[in-house]
């Protein structure tokens, strides 16, 4: 929802409250007109890579004709053939007419994947969002995926907004992490920091999940308990209350996100030191 957001993607709906900005070089994207809006488009500002491929390619449609769609109109095509044939050998694909002409059912799920990725770099974006990126994939196309995202991040100088729930491919890809819980940002910081000393109950939850054979075998699968709150009704206070086990009266306010560090911030009571201290003396609800 969020990148659907940012990328102005959202299908038009009767929104009863709106607020927050988007801003991209200094611009507010939310408060564009249509015909601002496609002139930043033209201009190639953001693409999406999205988590099942064979539901966003065209099932009628060649992969190189998809691709090249999203080339300039003025090319001729032979040009957009060669154009296409060199986005396809850059994520990984056989850039032959063989390949161009292949139906999406035709093609396994690895390459799909990689169909969309060059689909979404024919464009020349400055920021590519990946949406599970890697889901469905067996580990070694998965591995195979991660480093054609990092290979063209780095050549491209293009900024990556990875949207995931694998933590190792946080740990891998990333630099900085948002943790998001029930459509709130949780806890923000860079990756090491935030991996080696989490703050809030949430993002440690998360991390002590992580599978661990030696922690198996003594103490069982860790798993967070409760589930997810029904967003049309929210707990008045903070979001994961019913599930945190530090859990106290205060925790019935909705807590702000606190800035700990010039790179960290979490939104929970604990991150206040005023309040943490306390509470280790009347123990947690």
């Amino acid at each position: 929802m969020l990148a659907r957001s940012v990328a102005r993607l959202m299908p038009d709906a009767n929104i009863e409250k709106t607020s927050g900005s988007v801003l991209f070089d200094g611009t507010d994207i939310l408060a564009l007109g249509d015909r601002e809006l496609q002139q930043h488009r033209r201009g190639r500002f953001v693409s999406m890579v999205f988590q099942d491929p064979l539901s966003y390619l065209n099932p009628t449609k060649r992969v190189g004709r998809q691709v090249a769609e999203a080339l300039p109109r003025e090319m001729s095509r032979n040009e957009q053939r060669i154009q296409v044939g060199k986005f396809f050998t850059r994520v990984g694909l056989p850039g032959d007419l063989v390949t161009q002409r292949r139906y999406p059912h035709e093609l396994s799920g690895g390459m799909r994947q990689r169909v969309l990725i060059a689909l979404a770099l024919a464009s020349s974006p400055r920021l590519l969002i990946a949406d599970e990126p890697t889901t469905a994939l067996d580990v070694t196309v998965q591995i195979q995926v991660l480093n054609t995202l990092e290979k063209l991040h780095r050549e491209r100088d293009m900024a990556l907004l990875v949207i995931t729930h694998d933590l190792a491919l946080v740990a891998e890809l990333c630099d900085r992490v948002y943790v998001m819980y029930a459509g709130q940002i949780v806890e923000s910081g860079d990756v090491r920091t935030l991996f080696a000393n989490p703050k809030h109950p949430y993002t440690r939850g998360l991390l002590a999940s992580i599978p661990n054979g030696r922690r198996y075998r003594a103490e069982g699968p860790p798993a967070l308990v409760g589930s997810v709150p029904n967003l049309a009704a929210l707990p008045s206070g903070c979001r994961f209350l019913p599930r945190c086990p530090h859990a106290f009266d205060k925790c019935d306010e909705m807590p702000p996100l606190r800035t700990l560090a010039p790179s960290s911030t979490s939104r929970c009571w604990l991150a206040d030191p005023a309040e943490a201290a306390p509470l280790i003396s009347r123990g947690a609800r």
